[in-house]
């Protein structure tokens, strides 16, 4: 492809916010976190066109919400997700207030309470 010296294994290896170090984000909170693997799965918002969401819990819970659309979401919540940290995303905050959130297009967020 024409971007190979923009776009390669080097370039994300290199960048501290590259897809590369955010799976290995992701890998590394599968092996931390009991919840991810063994937690009970309870499915959110299934009416939210473009939005997945889940929250998995056992000794604590998580709860993962995804846009997977290219515009933003204003995601009206049933729960104050401001009781909850922010345990990792693909953006460098998240949205998150008392009665919704807003999700930036193909933000991915993990809470934890």
């Amino acid at each position: 492809p024409e971007n190979y010296q923009e776009i390669n294994a080097e370039s994300e290896l290199a960048d501290d916010q590259s897809i590369f170090h955010y799976y290995r984000k992701l890998i590394r909170l599968r092996k931390e976190k009991k919840v991810i693997a063994d937690g009970e799965i309870k499915f959110l918002y299934q009416n939210v066109k473009d939005i997945f969401a889940y929250s998995r819990y056992l000794d604590e819970e998580l709860v993962v919400i995804n846009n997977f659309s290219d515009h933003q979401i204003t995601l009206k919540t049933d729960r104050d997700y401001r009781e909850y940290s922010r345990l990792l995303g693909n953006y460098e905050t998240s949205l998150v207030e008392a009665e919704h959130i807003i999700l930036r297009p193909y933000e991915s967020v993990i809470l934890e309470k």
